[in-house]
C-alpha cells in the first residue's frame, strides 16, 4: 500500500510528463534510478527535444505555493540532492550512449494545488 504522498507524486509526474509532451518534448525515461555503493539517485523525468535533454525534478503539493509549510519546493533541492541527480545523469548517459553529445538542462516542475509552474534551467551542474 502506497502512501497518499507517493500517489500524489506519481500523479504529478504523469501530469508534468504530459505537459512537456504537449509542448513537443519526447519522454525518454521516468523515474530513472542510479545506485552506487551507498548512494541512490533518481531523476523523475528525462525528456528530449532538439538534441537536448531535460532532467525534470517534479514536486507536487496540495497547497498553493504561498502556503508551503517548509518553504518553496525549489528551496528543498539541496546540494546533496543535486549531487545525486548529477550522478544519476552521468549513469544515464553512460548507459544510453546515443545521448552523450546532447546538452542537458535541469528543470524544476511544481504542481501547487493543481497549478503547474515550471522553472526552466532551475539549477546548473557547474562545480560537479
Amino acid at each position: 500500500m502506497h502512501s497518499n504522498n507517493y500517489v500524489l507524486g506519481r500523479e504529478g509526474e504523469n501530469t508534468i510528463a504530459e505537459y512537456y509532451k504537449q509542448n513537443g518534448y519526447t519522454l525518454v525515461a521516468q523515474n530513472f534510478n542510479f545506485y552506487s555503493s551507498n548512494k541512490i539517485g533518481e531523476i523523475d523525468l528525462i525528456l528530449e527535444k532538439e538534441q537536448k535533454l531535460y532532467l525534470v525534478e517534479v514536486k507536487t503539493r496540495n497547497n498553493t505555493e504561498e502556503n508551503q509549510k517548509y518553504g518553496s519546493s525549489g528551496s528543498q533541492i539541496l546540494r546533496k540532492k543535486m549531487q545525486a541527480l548529477f550522478k544519476s545523469y552521468q549513469a544515464f548517459i553512460k548507459r544510453y550512449k546515443q545521448y552523450q553529445k546532447y546538452s542537458a538542462q535541469f528543470d524544476l516542475a511544481c504542481i501547487y494545488n493543481g497549478q503547474i509552474k515550471v522553472t526552466p534551467n532551475a539549477y546548473n551542474f557547474d562545480g560537479f
